[in-house]
C-alpha cells in the first residue's frame, strides 16, 4: 500500500493515486508480494489448490494412476516434473494458475478368445496375465488337445494382426491386444493291406 500523510491526516491507497497540496507531505510505501493460487487438473487428480506468494518456491506433487506414467504437470508450453520446486508462474495479483496433469497409458490389455479342441496360455516372464506394459515380451503358448493340432494361431491390435502356427512371442504394443488360435483334427491314414484270396473295403 502508499501511504501520504499531511498534519494529523493520513490517507492509505492501494495503488496509483494523485494529491492535492495544501501542505507538506510525507510519502511512504509498503510493498508486498502477490498472492495468487495453483490448481491441480487433469484425469483422475485430487489435489487441493494451494495459495502462493511470489518468489515463493512450492514442489510440484507426484500423483500416480493405475496403468498410466505421469509425464509432468503442464502450464502453457512447458512441462515440469514432478517433485520440481517451480516458483513466479503469474505476475498478476489474484491470479488462478492451472496445472494440468499429463499422462501416458503403459499398460494395455491382453484378450484371449475362446478356442475349441485346445488352450491359449499368455505369460509375462512365467506370470500368466490378461495385460502388459509396452516393452514386455509376451509368450503365447497354444497347446492343442489329444489328437488335435495348431492350425492356426495370431494377435492382433488396431490394423496389425501377426499369423503363426505354434507357441510364440511379441513385444507388447502400447495398444491392447487379441490372441486366438484355431485347432484342427489330425488327419489319420488308413492303409489295408488286401488278403490274397478276398477282398476288403
Amino acid at each position: 500500500y502508499r501511504r501520504a500523510t499531511t498534519g494529523n491526516t493520513t490517507t492509505v491507497k492501494y495503488n496509483d493515486f494523485e494529491w492535492t497540496m495544501s501542505a507538506d507531505v510525507t510519502f511512504s510505501a509498503t510493498i508486498s508480494p502477490i498472492e495468487y493460487t495453483v490448481e491441480y487438473t487433469g484425469e483422475e487428480i485430487d489435489i487441493d489448490p494451494i495459495a502462493v506468494k511470489y518468489d515463493e518456491e512450492f514442489k510440484l506433487p507426484s500423483p500416480t494412476r493405475d496403468r498410466y506414467e505421469f509425464l509432468g504437470w503442464k502450464h502453457g508450453e512447458t512441462i515440469y516434473d514432478a517433485g520440481t520446486s517451480i516458483k513466479n508462474l503469474t505476475t498478476e495479483d489474484g491470479d488462478t494458475v492451472e496445472l494440468v496433469a499429463q499422462w501416458k497409458q503403459v499398460v494395455f490389455d491382453i484378450t484371449v478368445l475362446k478356442a475349441e479342441n485346445g488352450t491359449i496360455t499368455v505369460t509375462v516372464e512365467g506370470a500368466e496375465v490378461t495385460e502388459a506394459k509396452v516393452g514386455d515380451k509376451v509368450k503365447v503358448t497354444v497347446t492343442p488337445d489329444e489328437h488335435y493340432k495348431v492350425g492356426l494361431a495370431k494377435y492382433s491390435y488396431s490394423n496389425h494382426s501377426n499369423l503363426n502356427y505354434g507357441t510364440f512371442t511379441f513385444i507388447m504394443p502400447a495398444d491392447d491386444v487379441t490372441v486366438s488360435a484355431r485347432f484342427d483334427p489330425i488327419m489319420y491314414s488308413i492303409t489295408v493291406n488286401q488278403p490274397e484270396h478276398g477282398k476288403i473295403k
